[in-house]
């Protein structure tokens, strides 16, 4: 995971990618390649965070699997599909770069918390910054109506949809999980 982000960093959005706009580069450079590898080995993590579903299914661990859960991994399957086979560079890539970002922290959560290191005060504050990164990619991807970009808008438009989604699936589990109270508190 943090070698996508920095891999992403170094290739693409640290010095040569704009922020403002980004059009795909669809040339054969060996910069346009490197690019179009790191976005492949993202659209791979998507899938294995996907199994991550099925594992949960098979094991019959029901408790872990929510719609939040299969509508997240499912549909990111989907759109790093798209992605990586039809825009494998430009402004899009911001989303898996934010998105590799926040995956490092919250799988050194599921590591240390699998060493039995009492991480629990991380839980809430992961959910946070999952719900930062939708808002910042909305706003990221919004900036291609107000400039000449050579980035297709229907992305932008499923990208900004799907952003605002995710903010509302994720602050529905924030506030059942950390902000209402329950019936033993109550009591």
């Amino acid at each position: 995971m943090s070698l996508i982000f920095t891999q992403a960093l170094y290739l693409a959005w640290w010095k040569d990618y704009s922020f403002q706009c980004e059009p795909v580069d669809f040339s054969y450079t060996p910069k346009a390649f490197q690019v179009a590898r790191v976005c492949w080995y993202y659209f791979l993590l998507k899938i294995f965070d996907w199994l991550d579903t099925i594992f949960f299914v098979l094991r019959k661990k029901q408790s872990h699997v929510s719609f939040l859960h299969v509508y997240h991994h499912c549909g990111m399957v989907v759109f790093s599909w798209i992605g990586v086979k039809y825009y494998p560079s430009g402004h899009g890539t911001f989303f898996g770069l934010i998105n590799t970002f926040v995956h490092a922290i919250m799988y050194t959560y599921y590591l240390l918390s699998s060493m039995k290191i009492n991480m629990i005060s991380w839980k809430k504050h992961i959910t946070q910054l999952q719900m930062i990164q939708f808002v910042i990619i909305a706003c990221h991807m919004s900036q291609i109506f107000w400039t000449d970009c050579e980035y297709p808008r229907w992305i932008a438009v499923t990208c900004i949809t799907q952003s605002v989604i995710f903010l509302v699936l994720f602050a529905d589990f924030y506030y059942y999980a950390y902000v209402k109270p329950t019936n033993s508190a109550t009591s």
